[in-house]
């Protein structure tokens, strides 16, 4: 079984791991030349973004060539969901590629726009998220073909996300602030997904933000913040280590 993941703050990659089979980051598969992939069973786990998909993830299925008898699609989110499977499954429609299962997880949601991480933290057992993972990887162990239902709310927040996620994206770059605790240590830069982060003094950033935020929550020093976060506490899954995020997207 091969997994493929894509990771900023740990959740994804925890949920892969869960799942087991050979973990493949995403960032990393992009900035290779394989694009051709086959197993007995193949899966995709990703985070949804302004209720929909990340750049990278739909940079992945538009390119990549997925071959197996049982395909599978697993979204971590933390407060809204909205169209975030919606979207993921007509991307796979425009590339004819199928997925048998899909399904989503709540987790601790940490973007900082919006939420107080602690706050969050403090509702981490209320989400149940161990007795998420047990179903879902017994569905996918039983091979069972399953589909996260599409409410109607979906359809408006899947048009949110297409209209308000690029354009996002291209403002993000000015709303990063480092303080005087960056020692240049290059961290932000290690875990970007983007390559968006290049370090002299300090770090500056370009023109292709994912805006995931693991330059944020990543950094040792709490160096980098947003000019409007609700929190100054930071998250990374607690099974997921530093080293690992800067492997999957380094």
């Amino acid at each position: 079984m091969k997994i493929f993941y894509f990771t900023a703050t740990g959740n994804s990659l925890c949920v892969a791991k869960r799942l087991g089979g050979e973990l493949l980051s995403i960032p990393r598969v992009l900035k290779e030349d394989k694009r051709y992939f086959k197993d007995d069973k193949i899966g995709v786990v990703f985070p949804c973004y302004y209720f929909g998909v990340p750049k990278s993830v739909e940079s992945f299925l538009r390119e990549a060539v997925l071959e197996a008898p049982y395909t599978f699609a697993i979204m971590t989110y933390g407060n809204m969901d909205g169209g975030g499977l919606r979207r993921f499954r007509s991307l796979a429609r425009e590339v004819e590629t199928r997925f048998d299962f899909t399904a989503k997880i709540k987790m601790v949601d940490n973007y900082l726009p919006m939420f107080d991480i602690a706050d969050q933290l403090a509702k981490e057992t209320s989400k149940e998220i161990e007795a998420q993972l047990a179903l879902i990887a017994e569905r996918v162990t039983k091979a069972q073909r399953i589909h996260a239902p599409n409410p109607f709310a979906s359809r408006i927040t899947t048009f949110f996300s297409s209209v308000t996620y690029h354009r996002a994206a291209k403002k993000a770059p000015g709303k990063f602030q480092i303080n005087q605790d960056c020692n240049g240590c290059g961290i932000c830069a290690s875990v970007c997904p983007r390559s968006n982060i290049v370090v002299e003094k300090a770090p500056r950033y370009l023109s292709d933000c994912e805006i995931c935020y693991a330059c944020i929550h990543n950094c040792p020093r709490g160096a980098i913040h947003l000019k409007a976060e609700k929190s100054a506490v930071r998250f990374r899954n607690r099974e997921v280590s530093l080293k690992e995020i800067i492997s999957a997207n380094n």
